[in-house]
């Protein structure tokens, strides 16, 4: 009898027999995110960047109609954040030898210039996980033909795209994938466009983009998120959250004790066998709060407890970012009970996975499974022309095979049925530049998932490409808001005149003009005031022609201290294009907030 087994029936014998199994943590620990004073991007090549930067600018339109930085519309790296991809530095803000991030956190090293969202392990950098322009731009520099699977944070080369964006912006694009590179110099790229694939070449420690943002020709280093450590105007259309809550973002079994973490490969069995002496898991998790607590049971076939151990403490005395574990457990009921077993691992009280595990007796053939049911979406909801498309899959990340293989997802997009991009990626969203699509297309996402070997069942995701659109969904009454909107109906209208208005009174059923065409707003007065006093403020553009491409864009400066009594009320905005025939706008709901 192995002699994990014999201690464990000892310890049984001894009298511990609430205790039905014997076992643990084994082993892991903090996974390491950076380190201080090592810049990401060497001086050289700063230096060489700035050099090539002197005198280019570009005239790309800021969100208030000049030129000037704008925040970006798309954010540069595939994957679901705080699922599969992890953000875990940020730009420091302490001028000191501390440490401190937009959110008054810690998610950085002394000195960080950029932002850092990483992959859960080198597996999946081999399958590919895109990197897109944050917005318009030009490209400035590229390097490609250095190693890419870096992990001690030497002085080495890196792959990398530089970008000159509007009104003196400047972002980098580090530690891309050897030979993924897509562009070259002097190439103009749209917001959402590929640039390459996320590596690990030059300073790095493991697969990561290193975004890093400049303005003023590289003078000015810029941290695009805002909070209450860095206030002012966030320098993106949609900001992700601030990082919260602790969540496990990887899973697998293993037969054989795990030898190694991420970012390194890790083991990963489909099953296990009644003969193990032993069975092991992993597992990595984010956002640990101090004196984080486990919790393991092992639930029966027929799910009554067969072992229930913890709470313990990982021990931890500090905040970790990310964190990556193994467990060794013998439970004596597995090993002549057959079936699907259920692993219920519990954090700081909170059930976070019911994972099914397989038993099998030896011999038993395996079946691979496909990859679990997914569904997508395509974000914004409603889009203009002038946005990029998200496709995202919705299930979830760490149950999307319960081989525990990785899967990876093939992505295909359609214009009114003709393909115009596909990829397949490890990431669990893909984007579509701009203006691939035009008012009035129909544009799908096809995702079919895919453990490696087998494919799962695919699903579609649907969008019409709608004229009118807006940069935000709601309006501060309180604070104030800036928000813009594209008006784009195709160069068939350039040259048209058109106008845009808001109202109080809602959309349905709208206002009749001619014959089939309808406002898509019921006129009230402030509507009839902003016909009366065209591109009066707070709005600015809402009468005009539109340019040889049939585009316009709207402005709305709503000013801060505005009565709290209108919060929940909608504020519709919807147009006419006086073309040859008129044509009305979709509806812009956005809601009012105090």
């Amino acid at each position: 009898m192995p002699k994990f087994r014999i201690l464990a029936l000892l310890f049984l014998a001894l009298g511990a027999g609430s205790v039905v199994g014997q076992g643990g943590l084994g082993g892991g620990g903090p996974i390491e995110t950076g380190r201080h004073g090592i810049a990401c991007i060497p001086t050289a090549e700063l230096v060489m960047i700035r050099t090539r930067l002197a005198g280019l600018q570009l005239a790309l339109p800021g969100e208030d109609g000049v030129a000037g930085p704008r925040p970006f519309p798309v954010y540069p790296i595939a994957g679901g954040y705080d699922q599969d991809l992890f953000t875990g530095n940020f730009v420091d803000l302490d001028g000191t030898a501390g440490v401190r991030d937009w959110n008054c956190g810690a998610y950085s090293y002394d000195g960080h210039a950029g932002i850092d969202s990483g992959l859960r392990t080198f597996d999946e950098q081999l399958i590919g996980v895109p990197v897109f322009a944050a917005d318009d731009g030009v490209v400035v520099a590229t390097d490609d033909g250095h190693p890419d699977m870096n992990t001690n944070w030497a002085n080495l080369p890196a792959n990398y795209v530089v970008l000159a964006h509007a009104g003196q912006r400047t972002a980098y694009y580090w530690h891309l994938k050897n030979g993924s590179v897509a562009v070259a110099p002097g190439q103009l790229v749209k917001a959402g466009q590929q640039l390459g694939l996320m590596g690990s070449s030059g300073v790095s420690g493991g697969p990561h983009l290193h975004f890093e943002t400049w303005d003023q020709n590289v003078t000015t280093l810029v941290e695009p998120f805002a909070g209450a450590c860095r206030p002012g105007r966030s320098e993106w259309v949609e900001q992700p959250p601030a990082p919260g809550a602790l969540y496990l973002s990887d899973f697998g079994l293993s037969r054989t004790q795990p030898g190694q973490g991420p970012p390194l490969s890790v083991a990963r069995d489909p099953r296990y066998v009644t003969t193990d002496p032993v069975r092991y898991y992993w597992m990595t998790l984010h956002h640990l709060p101090p004196n984080t607590t486990w919790r393991v049971r092992w639930l029966r076939p027929n799910g009554t407890v067969a072992m229930d151990a913890g709470p313990a403490s990982f021990g931890n005395s500090t905040p970790w970012q990310w964190a990556w574990f193994w467990f060794q457990w013998w439970v004596p009921d597995m090993d002549t009970t057959p079936g699907t077993w259920t692993l219920l691992l519990d954090f700081n009280g909170v059930t976070e996975l019911a994972a099914p595990v397989v038993v099998v007796p030896p011999g038993t053939p395996f079946q691979n499974r496909a990859p679990e049911p997914i569904t997508a979406a395509i974000t914004p909801s409603n889009p203009g022309a002038g946005e990029a498309l998200v496709c995202r899959v919705q299930n979830d990340w760490v149950k999307d095979d319960l081989d525990w293989d990785i899967v990876r997802f093939h992505y295909l997009w359609r214009r009114n049925g003709a393909v115009v991009r596909q990829v397949t990626s490890a990431a669990r969203t893909d984007t579509l530049p701009h203006h691939v699509a035009n008012f009035g297309d129909v544009v799908t996402c096809t995702v079919t998932p895919n453990d490696g070997t087998v494919d799962g069942a695919p699903t579609v995701a649907t969008t019409t490409i709608v004229a009118l659109a807006s940069t935000s969904t709601s309006l501060s009454l309180g604070a104030g808001s800036l928000t813009e909107f594209a008006l784009d109906t195709g160069v068939a209208t350039a040259g048209a005149a058109y106008g845009v208005v808001a109202s109080l009174a809602g959309s349905v059923p709208g206002t009749p003009l001619v014959p089939g065409v309808t406002l898509a707003l019921n006129l009230d007065a402030l509507s009839t005031w902003m016909i009366q006093f065209p591109n009066s403020p707070p709005w600015n553009g809402t009468f005009g022609t539109l340019d040889a491409a049939g585009q316009s864009r709207i402005g709305l400066a709503l000013p801060p201290g505005l009565p709290p009594a209108l919060a929940g009320l909608t504020l519709v905005h919807a147009g006419v294009v006086f073309g040859t025939p008129w044509s009305a706008t979709n509806a812009v709901p956005l809601l009012l907030v105090p």
